[in-house]
C-alpha cells in the first residue's frame, strides 16, 4: 500500500509542476500578445500619420498643378497676342513698304 501512497504523490507532484509550468508559460505568452498589440498600435499610429500626411501633400501637389496650368495658359495667351501683333506687322511691312 505504501508503493501505492507513494506512485500516487509522484504522480500528484508532477501534475502540480505540469500546472505550473503551464501557468508560467500563459503569463508569458500573455506578456508577449500585449507586448504585441502594443507594437502593432504604436505602428498603426504612425501609419495614420504617414497616411494623413501624404494625403496633405497630394493637396498641395494638385494645388501646384492647377496654378502651374493656369500660369502657363495665362502666359501663352499674354504672349500669343503681342506676337501676332508683330507677325501681322512684319506681313503688312514686307506687302506694303518692302514691296518694289
Amino acid at each position: 500500500m505504501t508503493i501505492l501512497i507513494d506512485a500516487f504523490n509522484e504522480m500528484l507532484m508532477q501534475i502540480q509542476q505540469s500546472e505550473g509550468a503551464l501557468r508560467k508559460a500563459h503569463g508569458e505568452l500573455e506578456q508577449r500578445v500585449q507586448e504585441r498589440t502594443a507594437e502593432l498600435q504604436t505602428a498603426k499610429s504612425e501609419l495614420e500619420s504617414f497616411s494623413q500626411s501624404i494625403l496633405r501633400a497630394k493637396g498641395g501637389v494638385e494645388r501646384a498643378s492647377k496654378f502651374k496650368d493656369q500660369f502657363l495658359s495665362t502666359m501663352s495667351h499674354e504672349l500669343r497676342t503681342p506676337l501676332n501683333a508683330v507677325l501681322g506687322f512684319r506681313i503688312y511691312w514686307r506687302r506694303n513698304v518692302m514691296a518694289p
